[in-house]
């Protein structure tokens, strides 16, 4: 095929498709005054129409979506300037609500309990500080958390998933010498 006739038959399924979608959106945003509505009800028909391919589905939909970073998870929240029944080219901006991840911090107790308990995992919110606790276990004194050389009582920042493991010493004597356990 030539490439002259090659670019007129993709400018023509390109205003084919631009005219579907903008007849899809309009259709939805007269039934749907809600953007939030209007982009579900959309997403859910494009799914059933197009499964995940095909090109309405390829565009996302119009749900779109954020990467989540360290600290915040995103939810679209809406359409700026609001959805309206296309008229001419416009441009649309999403915003989206952030929240705070959390992350759950675990802790091997080494056989140790932690307020009577064998296991022990704390959730806290990304950047917030929390209290490292002390194990207890009969015969053993607790030394610091492996890896970090974070003590009991030591205040940690949150910034991701953490697991922490006991190191202890066992006070009973062994062949004259501590022996340190794990």
């Amino acid at each position: 095929m030539e490439r002259k006739n090659l670019c007129k038959d993709l400018i023509a399924v390109w205003v084919a498709v631009t005219a579907l979608v903008c007849a899809v959106v309009d259709d939805y945003v007269k039934k749907n005054p809600s953007p939030r509505k209007a982009a579900w009800a959309l997403c859910r028909v494009q799914i059933a129409k197009c499964g995940t391919s095909g090109f309405l589905a390829g565009l996302g939909g119009l749900m779109p979506t954020k990467a989540a970073t360290d600290q915040y998870a995103y939810e679209f929240d809406a359409w700026s300037p609001a959805l309206s029944p296309v008229k001419a080219a416009a441009t649309y901006v999403t915003t989206y609500k952030a929240s705070t991840r959390e992350y759950s911090m675990s802790f091997d107790l080494g056989g140790g309990t932690v307020d009577g308990k064998s296991t022990y995992t704390v959730a806290a919110a990304y950047g917030s500080t929390i209290t490292l606790p002390t194990p207890v276990r009969e015969g053993y004194e607790f030394l610091y958390w492996e890896g970090s050389r974070y003590y009991g009582g030591d205040l940690y920042k949150v910034e991701g998933p953490h697991s922490f493991k006991a190191v202890s010493c066992n006070l009973k004597r062994r062949m004259g010498a501590f022996s340190l356990a794990r």
